[in-house]
């Protein structure tokens, strides 16, 4: 009989599954965190845990059973079917008990894994997750000269990306922006990849996987926001809290959003819980999450395969041996980011062979969705309304007033108190002459405030 693992939901479960087994002639061992002698009182919990687990690894039993004592740190590598008895909607836990069987034939597990669950009302009492994505996440150091590991962060972030391929092939959803550009824009220079603990009053405490994915276009105002985040929380008197409610923290991400992203084209777009998660994090940790750089991402660019088939005139049976071929070449790195999915593949691939072939549907199609919003009286404007119905020329015209204050040293200087910091996070844009007297949102009549001294003036 081969190593069956049971992870039981408390110790008098754990005690009764035994015994069931052994009443059915199955050689059977639970591991529990205390377990006393009943004449002495004394702990055995330890001592009869190591025995039990010595002979289940030298096959002296068939099962074992235990609590919370087999999630982590302990080597089993015969294991090859766990079986799942308790609940839980925490990942991380999960993570522990599936890995139980996930440690392969390269270091001397099974080929083959079995999970077997008998929770019911699953969805809403467990924490399923790819399997694969908890293998990357255990497995990999990410050395960046590994190839091995330079393939499971490609299939991690191809995990994240799936909506988008989806999105390609979908011709009811309008991509023209996001099929518009480089292809290489298009894969993550790298991934923010941190967990967190959702706190619950009646449940078990959730704990999420958080991975943040960051293009070109998104790269400069994630890492301006994670540079800045002390001062953010400095600055919003939010260093003594620990969690977060939703409405403080819609709150804070507009603060974010207003700060870092708003008022730039990014393409691909950058998500509003991802900027949630990270503030979440800082919050309970202190500091920034890690973040994976994908250096090798230029050998993911269909652009030049797409430049290959132009240039080469290659079409119908000639291009399918040729795009058969390289999709079935060892080491590809091609199959390992579109997920092993050559339909989205061959959409990304099929279109960037059109933008070489038909250039102009492109440059057409962004001119005409350039929209040159109408400027008359755009000054009588206050800069809030001007944020949600221009914001590219909001970041144009603030950016200009923070710039004019800068000194020599790269310090913003508050107009009435000379205070000066690096931060923009300690300052505001605000009128010289107060618009209820006449004065109007143009450069020439902006100035930088200090947060405290604007929030005077205004009260007054």
């Amino acid at each position: 009989m081969a190593n069956f693992l049971y992870f039981a939901v408390n110790k008098i479960h754990a005690i009764e599954l035994n015994k069931l087994f052994n009443e059915k002639g199955i050689a059977s061992e639970y591991v529990i965190s205390s377990e006393q002698h009943i004449a002495t009182g004394v702990d055995l919990s330890n001592e009869a845990n190591r025995e039990r687990i010595r002979k289940f690894k030298n096959n002296e039993i068939d099962v074992l059973i235990n609590v919370n004592i087999l999630t982590e740190g302990t080597d089993l590598p015969d294991v090859q079917t766990v079986f799942l008895t308790r609940p839980t909607i925490s990942s991380i836990l999960m993570t522990q008990m599936i890995g139980r069987a996930l440690r392969g034939k390269k270091t001397g597990g099974t080929e083959k894994a079995y999970i077997v669950s008998f929770i019911d009302g699953w969805k809403n009492k467990i924490a399923w997750v790819n399997p694969e994505k908890l293998y990357i996440e255990e497995t990999a150091t990410w050395d960046e000269n590994n190839k091995e590991n330079i393939g499971k962060l490609a299939r991690l972030i191809s995990i994240q990306k799936i909506e988008e391929f989806v999105k390609i092939i979908d011709e009811s959803i309008d991509t023209t922006k996001l099929e518009s550009i480089d292809f290489i824009k298009t894969i993550p220079i790298g991934i923010y990849t941190f967990s967190l603990m959702i706190p619950s009053e009646h449940d078990e405490d959730r704990i999420k996987n958080c991975e943040v994915l960051v293009y070109d276009s998104t790269q400069e105002a994630y890492q301006k926001f994670i540079d800045e985040l002390p001062v953010f929380f400095e600055v919003n008197q939010l260093n003594e809290i620990e969690f977060f409610t939703e409405e403080q923290l819609d709150v804070l991400a507009e603060k974010v959003e207003e700060a870092y992203f708003t008022g730039f084209e990014m393409i691909p777009d950058y998500n509003k819980q991802d900027i949630k998660d990270i503030l979440s994090y800082f919050a309970l940790k202190g500091i920034e999450p890690s973040f994976l750089q994908f250096k090798d991402r230029e050998k993911f660019d269909i652009s030049n395969v797409a430049q290959f088939i132009y240039e080469n005139e290659l079409g119908g049976k000639r291009k399918k041996e040729y795009l058969d071929e390289l999709w079935e070449k060892e080491e590809n790195f091609l199959k390992v980011y579109f997920g092993y999915n050559k339909l989205y593949f061959r959409k990304y691939l099929d279109n960037e062979v059109l933008k070489l072939e038909e250039p102009d549907i492109y440059y057409m199609s962004s001119k005409e969705s350039t929209v040159i919003p109408e400027m008359i009286h755009i000054n009588k404007l206050t800069l809030h309304e001007i944020q949600n119905i221009n914001p590219q020329y909001w970041r144009q015209l603030t950016d200009a007033v923070y710039e004019r204050s800068k000194d020599e040293n790269g310090f913003y200087t508050c107009s009435i108190s000379g205070f000066k910091a690096k931060s923009r996070l300690y300052f505001q844009v605000d009128h010289i002459i107060p618009m209820a007297k006449g004065g109007l949102t143009e450069l020439e009549n902006l100035q930088v405030l200090r947060r405290d001294i604007n929030k005077l003036k205004s009260d007054k």
